[in-house]
């Protein structure tokens, strides 16, 4: 299924692997290795994630406390945030509504 990430994720992605490059080398290169992953367990079956609010599902990392917020749309899979799950929550509902 093809998949689309909303304009902010970016510089949330940025933000999280450059704070943990700085932590350890190679630790940023890490946190994003665990986003891709989780990105392919949403991309190969979307259902199976839980529902958070209304119809953004949450794909928790294994590793790291962050989850991939997403949208099952007709075509294409919606990547609303990668949320930092201790910190500042329902920042990106203004996202999906």
């Amino acid at each position: 299924m093809n998949h689309r990430f909303h304009p902010a994720t970016d510089q949330e992605l940025i933000d999280a692997s450059q704070f943990y490059e700085s932590r350890l080398p190679g630790l940023g290169g890490e946190f994003l290795d665990e986003i891709e992953a989780s990105l392919e367990s949403v991309l190969k079956s979307p259902s199976q994630f839980e529902v958070l609010d209304g119809d953004v599902r949450i794909a928790r990392t294994q590793r790291f406390p962050y989850g991939l917020l997403f949208v099952i749309e007709p075509d294409e899979i919606l990547i609303v945030a990668v949320m930092h799950l201790h910190r500042r929550p329902g920042y990106w509902e203004h996202r999906v509504r």
